[in-house]
């Protein structure tokens, strides 16, 4: 009797434990949410890729998997309740794989699906740029080619290549941010070739555009003398820390630290600089302090003044030509045609203050008027626009009509040039709109 009780509670215990191991099991089974049953992806940008999938059933989550490359482990790099994601910050080119586990959230416990969904794959790509346009040369002064070309879209830059005969490839010599640049260090008559492509860089990854046509241009024979002809230059202090990049072939991209003081060969937006060990690099014009200019009271010779605008290649669409000397502070006016000019007239002026200096261009006459006058009553005229607010006017002069501001022959103004009254009415009577006005 006492050997059948003990078989009988043998038997019930273990039909409870068969009971609550298949209730384990049901329970599990109604917690653990369905595989997701299908996952897509495609290029939503240069540097992102965009998931979709069906809902699962069962699911409250999902987990977003990802790697790089064919080989590697998977790494989860995101958890959402929607049924989408978009990946950022991808680098064009390289190939992205992914897959997603569904997940369910029930009492405090996390369960997973037993399988993951199918792994797909996408590669960004930086979109394909076009060739740029109106690629040319549309000067060619002071031994330098100067280029100009239309905007690309969404191009970042723009790099310059130059044939090099003896390895008979295009190589790149030059980048530019905006739609011009140039070339100097050209030897005089020789012929030489160009073209240009657009740029693109994104998350580090640079892409190349198509080609623009290819320009073939010869040299102008610029004599030594001419060669030496320079602008004013200025001395500045760096305004903070920055890292700027190299003006030639023999300069480096470096650290400049605040406080720096160095000379602005070349002004403008960005400003070539010399550093105290000698380097020429771009520094951006809002880290620079100007605190006094370097130029000469002396003046070129005669010769030197017809041979400048003559072998630049300089024309003018009248048969008046100005060139402004910063660095000597003189102006010459000059009649003629291109590779014939003759000096007419040549005078002391003073330019812009090293506050506010006056900045290289080629433009031409735009308009005048016969005189500025301002809310004290003292005036200046005749005035002479050539680019912007930049003009040529007189002195300032005193209600009366007695000079107010006499400095001639030295860089005081703030931008405009300033010349005696007989030198601005002779251009004011005779220039007409579309005069060439070379600033250097």
């Amino acid at each position: 009797m006492k050997l059948f009780k003990r078989c009988h509670a043998a038997l019930c215990l273990s039909l409870l434990l068969a009971f609550c191991f298949s209730l384990t099991a049901f329970a599990a089974k109604s917690t653990t949410p369905a595989a997701v049953p299908s996952v897509t992806a495609r290029t939503s940008s240069e540097s992102a890729v965009s998931l979709t999938w069906k809902k699962a059933s069962g699911a409250t989550a999902y987990e977003v998997y990802m790697r790089t490359g064919t080989s590697g482990e998977f790494t989860r790099i995101a958890t959402t309740k929607k049924t989408s994601y978009t990946k950022s910050k991808l680098r064009p080119g390289k190939t992205y794989y992914f897959y997603i586990r569904s997940v369910r959230s029930a009492g405090g416990t996390k369960y997973y699906s037993r399988k993951v969904s199918r792994t797909v794959k996408a590669r960004p790509m930086i979109a394909a740029l076009a060739a740029p346009s109106n690629f040319k040369i549309y000067k060619n002064a002071n031994g330098k080619f100067y280029f100009s070309w239309s905007k690309v879209k969404k191009a970042t830059g723009y790099a310059l290549f130059q044939y090099n005969s003896e390895t008979k490839k295009y190589e790149k010599i030059a980048t530019s941010k905006s739609v011009n640049g140039s070339v100097s260090g050209l030897t005089a008559g020789k012929t030489y070739k160009f073209k240009l492509r657009a740029y693109r860089t994104v998350n580090g990854v640079t892409r190349y555009g198509s080609w623009s046509r290819v320009i073939t241009k010869k040299a102008p024979t610029i004599s030594s003398a001419v060669a030496s002809v320079r602008t004013i230059w200025y001395k500045a202090t760096v305004l903070s820390n920055v890292t700027a990049s190299p003006a030639n072939s023999k300069s480096k991209r470096q650290l400049v630290k605040k406080g720096t003081k160095v000379t602005v060969v070349t002004y403008g937006g960005t400003c070539k600089v010399q550093l105290p060990n000698k380097d020429m690099v771009y520094i951006s014009l809002s880290k620079l302090n100007f605190t006094s200019s370097i130029y000469t009271k002396k003046s070129y010779s005669k010769k030197l003044k017809e041979n400048y605008v003559n072998q630049s290649g300089y024309s003018s669409s009248t048969k008046y030509l100005i060139w402004v000397s910063t660095y000597t502070q003189e102006y010459c006016l000059y009649t003629g045609s291109a590779g014939k000019w003759k000096l007419l007239r040549t005078a002391k002026i003073a330019t812009g203050k090293a506050a506010s200096p006056t900045a290289t261009h080629i433009c031409k006459i735009r308009g005048r008027e016969e005189r500025w006058t301002y809310e004290n009553g003292t005036y200046q005229a005749p005035v002479v626009y050539f680019y912007g607010k930049n003009a040529f006017h007189s002195r300032l002069h005193n209600p009366d009509g007695s000079i107010a501001a006499p400095n001639i022959g030295k860089p005081v103004s703030g931008g405009c040039i300033r010349m005696y009254d007989e030198d601005i009415q002779y251009i004011y009577d005779n220039c007409p709109n579309g005069t060439t006005v070379v600033i250097y």
